[in-house]
């Protein structure tokens, strides 16, 4: 059985079972989509200095090391228990995905403990995990239901093209890396510099 993650991906009726296929799902895999958009941004609130280098350190390990689990959170693949059932890959795959979200958790966990850190020394407020900066870990509840076919386009278009015609159609899913600006942070005038220490600190 799934975790309750996991348990969010059902049908729809724009769903297209057959993008989601062992040969389709190795070929993705095998390209790597979650190595791009994966560059840091500068922050938009604060500066890369004193207490804060600390905080973009541990973030940064974060990003890179958990990049693949981050990815597959914004695009939720459902793997049947019958593709499983057909699939040594598919299975590997699903179970896989479960260890790297967890381990993706845990870190993120990590650099949620850095900011109150921050937040006790009166070096920042909850307003910095609004910086386009960040990438945090989807939370369960959360988990972002994507299906095959559902952003619309060419039907004959396969799984890769698919999954960036959802990333177009819904930039959250890569960050706004592609157009950084659309970031909602941007239009929250009080962020702007907002966590810059005066001189001295």
């Amino acid at each position: 059985m799934g975790s309750s993650g996991e348990k969010k991906i059902r049908a729809s009726p724009a769903w297209r079972e057959d993008l989601i296929t062992e040969g389709n799902l190795r070929n993705l895999m095998d390209s790597r989509p979650w190595d791009k958009w994966v560059e840091p941004v500068k922050p938009l609130p604060f500066p890369i200095s004193g207490w804060f280098v600390g905080l973009t350190e541990t973030h940064a390990t974060y990003a890179q090391e958990c990049r693949q689990s981050l990815w597959e959170d914004r695009h939720r693949l459902p793997l049947s228990e019958v593709l499983r059932a057909d699939s040594l890959y598919a299975a590997r795959l699903f179970n896989a995905r479960k260890k790297r979200r967890s381990k993706a958790t845990k870190a993120w966990m990590g650099v949620l403990k850095k900011v109150l850190e921050g937040m006790i020394a009166c070096h920042c407020d909850l307003d910095i995990l609004l910086d386009p900066f960040f990438q945090p870990v989807t939370p369960t509840s959360q988990l972002s239901t994507w299906y095959p076919g559902a952003e619309g386009g060419d039907p004959q278009a396969g799984l890769s093209e698919v999954l960036q015609a959802a990333d177009d159609a819904a930039p959250w899913r890569i960050f706004y890396r592609k157009n950084l600006p659309e970031h909602p942070a941007f239009e929250i005038p009080r962020l702007s510099s907002k966590f810059y220490p005066s001189d001295g600190d």
